[in-house]
């Protein structure tokens, strides 16, 4: 295509937001669109590049289709991808962004949005973060579900069941998390401003305050927490020769199997007098979701003012909680020193005798929010969860 006729194109994209909306009109103006003809669609760079395949880009029957597309991909990098999706999946990342910006741009106008996008009415007016949650576990129980069903191994992107997935950020090589860190702090800026001036001229609906305020505030659900907080616990796995490798095998090597063991973490539940019915069935809950998510088994570890259980349990197993007598953590340190973890989360209101010395391994407190306020840990990250 010729490169005047997309600059045209593209132009004509930008008067359509400012015409309409000038909310994205102010964020697009921060975009800059470069023609791509070596990517399928359009995507965007922590730097705010929009990358527009002009065949594409020319396939959208009006320019309010052409507008979409620079909306989507300013709010890709607006609301933070870069930063928000660090440790993710980047499939079910992008999946996960694209179905919270198209429901955004849908709730604005509906005629605007592309039929091959992802949109989802189970995902109206929810964070990031939360997709994403729902979409990971959705992706582990189906590698689990057909692991069982002898399938193999597969990718986490069959949990988009073929959705088609356009317009995803695409992840810059050369970017790092303070690059991403530092580019989102300039586009809650601009969020601010793009308010600002779309409220000048009366078109700033309520909706999108509440967007502003999220985005600048930043703010994570707890699941999401707790699982960052546990990103540096890398998955066990195992090589064993006596099983080879399947998909090695039909290119004829002959190569191990890797044998996928879950993640090297131990749980512990605070079961304590302290902690009631409620709290417990809370954490049980969690726990279960991170066996789903690790895709194999943990360390489960349940105590007042001793250990009662120490076992590895997977997405199977019974989760018994013994319990119901004073609390002290010393006993638990004292018992894992043995066999060390990679790391532990603890659940617990903290109401109890505390160990002064930092273990080698990263501890987080996951505290029930009744608590919270006189939670005091010696070490480790605490992470806010409900009490019911």
């Amino acid at each position: 295509m010729n490169i005047t006729v997309f600059e045209s194109q593209v132009q004509d994209a930008r008067t359509y937001l400012i015409l309409v909306f000038p909310f994205f009109a102010h964020l697009a103006w921060h975009l800059r669109v470069i023609p791509c003809p070596g990517i399928g669609t359009a995507a965007v760079t922590p730097r705010g590049e929009a990358l527009i395949n002009p065949g594409f880009f020319a396939s959208c029957d009006t320019p309010q289709q052409r507008a979409f597309i620079l909306a989507h991909e300013v709010l890709h990098v607006a609301l933070g991808i870069f930063w928000r999706g660090k440790g993710h999946d980047p499939l079910l990342s992008n999946a996960a962004h694209d179905y919270v910006v198209n429901s955004i741009l849908a709730k604005e106008k509906s005629d605007w949005v592309r039929a091959d996008c992802l949109l989802d009415q189970r995902f109206q007016d929810a964070s990031y973060e939360e997709v994403y949650v729902t979409l990971a576990a959705a992706a582990a129980r189906k590698v689990s579900m057909e692991k069982r069903a002898g399938a193999g191994k597969v990718g986490a992107a069959g949990a988009l069941d073929g959705d088609v997935q356009w317009g995803a950020a695409a992840a810059d090589s050369g970017s790092d998390t303070r690059e991403a860190e530092e580019s989102f702090a300039r586009w809650r800026m601009r969020m601010t401003e793009a308010a600002e001036s779309a409220r000048s001229v009366g078109r700033f609906p309520s909706h999108l305050q509440r967007l502003v305020d999220e985005a600048t505030a930043a703010r994570v659900p707890w699941q999401e927490k707790l699982r960052m907080a546990m990103s540096d616990v890398m998955a066990r796995a195992r090589t064993d020769w006596s099983w080879p490798s399947r998909r090695a095998s039909a290119l004829g090597l002959y190569l191990p199997r890797e044998e996928h063991l879950g993640l090297d973490l131990a749980v512990y539940v605070d079961s304590s007098g302290s902690v009631g019915r409620k709290q417990l069935g809370v954490a049980v809950a969690e726990i279960r979701e991170i066996i789903l998510q690790s895709g194999g088994r943990i360390r489960w570890l349940t105590g007042d003012a001793a250990i009662h259980s120490d076992e590895w349990v997977g997405s199977g197993d019974v989760l018994k909680i013994k319990g119901g007598g004073g609390t002290s953590f010393l006993p638990l340190f004292r018992h894992v020193e043995t066999c060390p973890p990679r790391g532990l989360v603890v659940f617990t209101d903290t109401w109890g005798e505390m160990p002064e010395a930092a273990p080698a391994y990263p501890v987080v407190w996951a505290v029930y929010e009744h608590a919270l306020k006189d939670a005091r840990v010696p070490f480790g990250e605490i992470v806010a969860i409900p009490s019911a």
